[in-house]
């Protein structure tokens, strides 16, 4: 009785188990089916290196990694690049030299990695290496004449170099470069400072601390010398009919000059130059010119000689000459011509001084009549020449632009019998 009943309870242990699996895989089939596996590729995924600081990697590491995943389609809606992660970490390394470490990618959510590249990175691993060079401040550029330095100050005298030993011990100094030509009062400087080679060839790799120094140049005025601008003096007038234009320029427009303190107080802030005489000047000219000295015990130091270069313009105008005749040319043996008008008005824009010279005299106003053929009505642009004067100097409209003319045949004579 027992063994028939522990029989039963078998079989049907049997069949529900049966039952289990055919219903976990129709489960499984009707899953992939509304939500199938899908491939997503992301071209940069970061990789993050964690290197301990007695370490430091010589070469170039690459920074990101394609990578290709096998991931369902609802879990890759929602995935992005930011939640895969690949981490190359060397906290655990203890030798230098070349390493070769295969790179993992890490993910969020159950995926299958199907490929990334690189595979691996390549490490030139060495142990980091310090050395505190003396910081060198070198004037390159003096300040102008008119100041002296009097200190330089910097907010840090050392810098600490890491790097391999190799090129920590190839460090001959650590440099900043002023140039104070062009400052007057004191100045503050942020510079990076500047390694040099004891072999002065290129340094690589290697980390300042700091990387930046504040460097302050106190600057203060000289008792026994002084600047002075400089203004030239323009006498006379120009011709009628010029102005000046604003191609007016001259250096050098200040001067420095030496001398007691007594004296220099005394000097007024701007010297003229010799006179510059504009009477019969019409266009542009240069001159050079000393500076007006007021004190004879006063040395220049710089360049006394200014050159000055002045533009000059005739002032433009226009002028309006009425009735100037029209004349016909070109006009066919067989035809007669009948203008519409017989006189036209010239208007003419330019040079005030050429525009006083003309009379309405000096225009010739011409329509062509050379290409027509037939009899018929035309409207035929009038041409204007100016009879030896400079047409190419001035702009010339003439009212109207176009003028309306009759071409007839001639009549043909009759001969009485």
């Amino acid at each position: 009785m027992f063994r028939r009943y522990s029989f039963l309870i078998l079989d049907n242990l049997l069949w529900l188990g049966l039952s289990l699996v055919v219903a976990t895989l129709l489960w499984v089939t009707a899953k992939l089916e509304a939500d199938p596996f899908v491939t997503r590729t992301y071209q940069t995924v970061e990789i993050d290196y964690l290197i301990p600081e007695n370490l430091i990697v010589t070469n170039t590491l690459p920074a990101t990694a394609w990578v290709a995943l096998r991931v369902q389609q609802s879990d890759a809606q929602r995935l992005s690049a930011d939640d895969l992660s690949i981490v190359v970490d060397l906290s655990e390394v203890t030798v230098e030299g070349r390493l070769s470490i295969p790179l993992e990618v890490q993910v969020a959510r159950p995926v299958t990695v199907l490929d990334l590249d690189p595979k691996q990175v390549n490490l030139d691993v060495e142990q980091r290496f310090e050395r505190i060079i003396p910081l060198d401040i070198q004037v390159m550029e003096e300040p102008p004449r008119t100041v002296k330095l009097e200190s330089l100050t910097a907010n840090a005298n050392q810098i600490l170099v890491t790097g391999t030993e190799d090129e920590v011990n190839r460090v001959a100094s650590a440099q900043v470069a002023l140039d104070l030509s062009q400052h007057k009062e004191s100045v503050s400087f942020t510079i990076q400072p500047s390694l040099v080679a004891s072999d002065e060839l290129p340094l690589n790799n290697l980390i300042l601390k700091p990387n930046q120094v504040t460097v302050v140049a106190e600057l203060l005025p000289r008792s026994d010398v002084r600047e002075l601008r400089v203004s030239p003096k323009l006498t006379g007038a120009l011709p009628d009919g010029y102005t000046l234009t604003a191609e007016f320029s001259y250096e050098p427009q200040s001067i420095i000059v030496s001398g007691t303190q007594e004296r220099l107080e005394s000097l007024p802030s701007t010297l003229s130059t010799e006179p510059i005489d504009l009477a019969n000047h019409t266009t542009d000219f240069e001159v050079v010119v000393p500076v007006q000295l007021p004190l004879s015990d006063i040395l220049v130091l710089t360049q006394s000689q200014i050159t000055v270069s002045i533009g000059i313009d005739p002032i433009q105008s226009s002028r309006q000459f009425d009735d100037v005749p029209i004349n016909l040319i070109g006009l066919g043996a067989t035809f007669t011509a009948t203008p519409s008008l017989e006189t036209v008005t010239i208007l003419v824009n330019g040079a005030e001084p050429i525009l006083n010279a003309l009379t309405k005299a000096d225009f010739t106003v011409v329509l062509d009549l050379n290409s027509f053929s037939q009899a018929g009505s035309y409207q035929v642009e009038p041409l204007v020449s100016i009879g030896g004067g400079p047409i190419d100097q001035v702009e010339v409209s003439v009212l109207p632009a176009l003028i309306d003319i009759q071409l007839d045949n001639l009549a043909t004579p009759t001969t009485e019998p």
